[in-house]
């Protein structure tokens, strides 16, 4: 059988563990504390809350799986852009590409360095009274980037570092706040309300949300030492960590502030250390929930400058996306573009919101074309060696796509008119390949 070979423009340097930092730094970020309240108010049962988490974590594992047998076949630059562009030809990949470029990567870059910028605002705020006190959290959020930007045009020795360390003191600070709280006294808890069958739907699309990031372990496939098996071990791991961790600390917020306390609170992680330090519980989460959006903010920098190294590669208008450095092999024009175009969203958007619900759709119609792709190159690459081939084979990538499809539609239900946007902005990505054929 034919195997196919890895990107050797880029060293393999990733080890197991630096693998699992990538999956976990980008994966716990805000999102544990943004929509906790929110998941806890819609379903209102301990026991709910618990098992939606536990679902979501299963969805989650069968698209890594999924992604898992595709990036251990095709260890190369770009993820889903080579897998889409080998099942479905280049103005799929193309269009996969377009959308991470100029939507998705630089909205979820944007969102990500506001609540940075936020909390570093509780600690310290140098201009809270000059004339650009209205602009410091756009200012502090366009530092953050760049500063990473320029951490991931080092090379990847230096970069990996970094993001293992940010990843393990994430971890660590989760978990001891979490037991922390849980040996103190818990809240009074009224009776819960019983969950409806309707309100199921935007606690998945939430979770599913603060779950991002497992997928991104196949954009660095080509720099895992030992991809073949390393790849698979890294997802499994790295989700079950999250997982772990994500039902730690939101039993932890639950059994501090109760049903209804924790489904009321504006900042729920530092209502509940509030209630073990009530000194020096503020500048603690501030610090902490900081430490966890640099260590996604890197991971997803480090990440999604691959996606457009692949797209440069491939395209001829796009090629100067695929200049690397002489001497570090960092894609260093992919880099300093993502980061631009993130800067831009931050500047013209000014909210977290920017990307959560207007992408949704877009993303996870990505997701259902990736799943489905799985199916197409067995059949079109029977012959090429898959060294880890997904478990439970067809139900796993099965269960995915339905899920996709599940979440492709709660996105237009919640958002029609920022749905549409993006598909509006995909749409342009298809005249612009189109134009580009003709030329």
């Amino acid at each position: 059988m034919n195997v196919i070979s890895r990107d050797e423009n880029f060293s393999a340097s990733l080890s197991l563990w630096d693998a699992i930092s990538v999956i976990v730094g980008i994966i716990v970020g805000v999102g544990i504390y943004e929509v906790s309240p929110l998941i806890i108010g819609e379903l209102q049962s301990t026991r709910a809350i618990l098992l939606a988490w536990i679902f979501g974590g299963l969805v989650s594992l069968a698209g890594a799986l999924c992604y898992a047998e595709l990036a251990s076949t095709y260890p190369v630059q770009g993820g889903d852009y080579y897998y889409l562009s080998r099942a479905y030809g280049p103005r799929i990949g193309f269009l996969f590409g377009w959308a991470a470029l100029i939507i998705v990567r630089p909205g979820s870059l944007a969102a990500m360095a506001f609540p940075f910028a936020h909390y570093l605002q509780t600690i310290y705020s140098p201009l809270s009274n000059s004339r650009w006190a209205a602009q410091e959290d756009l200012i502090f959020a366009s530092i953050a980037i760049l500063l990473l930007t320029g951490i991931n045009c080092l090379p990847t020795k230096s970069n990996k570092w970094a993001l293992n360390i940010l990843t393990a003191l994430k971890v660590l600070g989760l978990c001891a706040i979490a037991f922390l709280i849980l040996f103190q006294p818990a809240a009074s808890n009224p009776s819960p309300i019983a969950p409806s069958h309707s309100s199921f739907y935007l606690p998945l699309i939430l979770i599913l949300f603060t779950f991002g990031g497992w997928n991104e372990i196949a954009y660095v496939a080509s720099e895992i030492r030992e991809s073949k098996k390393n790849i698979v071990k890294a997802s499994i791991v790295g989700l079950g960590l999250v997982l772990c961790v994500y039902l730690l600390i939101t039993f932890a917020f639950l059994k501090s502030l109760g049903i209804e306390n924790a489904s009321k609170s504006s900042a729920i992680a530092y209502d509940a250390i509030a209630q073990v330090f009530p000194d020096t519980g503020a500048k603690l989460i501030s610090l902490l929930i900081m430490i966890s959006t640099l260590s996604a903010l890197n991971g997803m920098i480090f990440t999604g400058a691959r996606i457009s190294y692949a797209m440069g590669k491939a395209q001829p208008r796009f090629h100067a996306l695929s200049k690397l450095s002489s001497s570090t092999k960092i894609p260093w024009v992919a880099l300093l573009a993502q980061g631009a175009l993130a800067l831009l969203v931050i500047w013209c958007s000014g909210s977290f919101s920017i990307s959560v619900v207007y992408t949704t759709a877009v993303v996870w119609l990505f997701f259902l074309a990736t799943g489905v792709s799985l199916f197409v190159l067995r059949k079109k690459d029977s012959h090429i060696e898959r060294p880890y081939a997904v478990s439970l084979y067809p139900y796993t990538p099965i269960v995915f796509c339905v899920t996709a499809l599940l979440l492709i539609y709660s996105a237009l239900q919640y958002d029609l008119y920022g749905s549409l946007l993006s598909f509006f902005i995909l749409g342009l990505g298809m005249v612009f390949y189109q134009n580009q054929a003709e030329v």
